[in-house]
């Protein structure tokens, strides 16, 4: 009973701060963080202070976060500023729950291994440049800061971007601190182990397993060019032997 109080009180007081400290900042902001308790209480508390979008997923969407009438999915946040110079509300981002396609994903160095992440907060600072705060919990009672993120040099003179991947890496280097040793109250890790560079190979190959079948099907039909069709049907088949061992490397 008395941790849990302590917690609450650590957590009423780091959220603020936070809010104190975006009170300071007087353009719309990014905010990136994992998707636990403790962000979304202070996403809660963000949204009640200024316009915001949250990000979508398995987690957050959840009704009992009470974050329903500010979610939307990634796809839509960008559709909804494209064209503006600056945000018009502020982003709350949750990458470690984000779910996109293969086509929108970059693949970076993460937690001594390789991880899939959308590109929706690199194509947000790209497009808008805004002012970016991280979300890092201090200690196991909850308490946490915000602490700016800074990528200018990210990009050329004239403003190009530099390195898709590198902004990725540069934008989640607090979640990657946060994730080393994930907080108690994490939600996420279910649908963020889906994002593993061997979970992706995995699936990748259940995919080809498909396409093979298919093709063996293709092989017994009656108008089947066989020579083709074993040409690629033996490509799929050594695409899957070639993720497999990337899986299990």
């Amino acid at each position: 009973m008395v941790a849990e109080l302590i917690r609450c009180f650590a957590r009423a007081k780091s959220i603020q701060q936070a809010l104190e400290l975006l009170e300071s900042e007087h353009a719309h902001v990014l905010i990136v963080a994992p998707s636990t308790c403790s962000a979304f209480a202070l996403a809660r508390a963000v949204c009640r202070r200024r316009p915001c979008f949250v990000t979508s997923g398995p987690v957050s969407a959840h009704p009992g976060l009470r974050l329903t009438p500010h979610i939307r999915p990634p796809s839509e946040i960008t559709q909804a500023l494209a064209g503006q110079s600056h945000l018009s509300r502020s982003v709350i981002s949750f990458p470690d729950q984000h779910v996109g396609s293969f086509a929108g994903n970059v693949m970076i160095p993460f937690l001594n291994t390789r991880y899939s992440f959308s590109a929706f907060d690199a194509v947000l600072v790209t497009r808008h440049r805004p002012p970016v705060y991280a979300f890092a919990t201090r200690s196991g009672s909850c308490d946490f800061a915000l602490h700016q993120i800074r990528y200018t040099e990210l990009f050329s003179v004239d403003g190009r971007l530099l390195s898709l991947p590198g902004l990725v890496r540069r934008l989640l280097v607090y979640l990657e601190q946060e994730l080393t040793v994930p907080p108690e109250d994490w939600l996420a890790h279910d649908c963020f182990k889906l994002r593993s560079e061997a979970v992706r190979w995995l699936r990748l190959r259940e995919e080809l397993k498909d396409i093979e079948c298919l093709l063996r099907m293709h092989l017994s039909s009656r108008y089947c060019d066989r020579s083709r069709t074993e040409v690629a049907l033996a490509a799929v088949v050594a695409r899957q032997k070639l993720f497999g061992r990337s899986a299990s490397a």
